[in-house]
């Protein structure tokens, strides 16, 4: 049977940095050596997201017509793309 964190391990074992989430700090957090403990939660860290200029921010509201919708349908649809993208990952 496969290993809960397989892929995370093979992605470890090529580089990428590990992060496990404390229960104690309600965070993410670095872990240098992973137990792989299958009652953890772990992740590859992820990459620091870059601020937009105002051009990207106008084409973006432009693309997804947003001038012409209230700041909750807004939020709602930009929280569903992150949640989409991490699914991805």
């Amino acid at each position: 049977m496969k290993h809960k964190h397989a892929e995370l391990i093979h992605a470890w074992a090529d580089g990428a940095e590990i992060q496990i989430f404390s229960k104690l700090f309600k965070e993410w957090r670095f872990i240098s050596e992973p137990d792989w403990n299958k009652d953890y939660q772990f992740r590859i860290k992820p990459e620091p997201m870059r601020e937009l200029s105002d051009e990207e921010v106008d084409k973006i509201l432009k693309q997804h017509d947003w001038y012409n919708k209230s700041w909750v349908d807004m939020v709602r649809s930009i929280e569903s793309a992150i949640l989409k993208k991490a699914k991805e990952k």
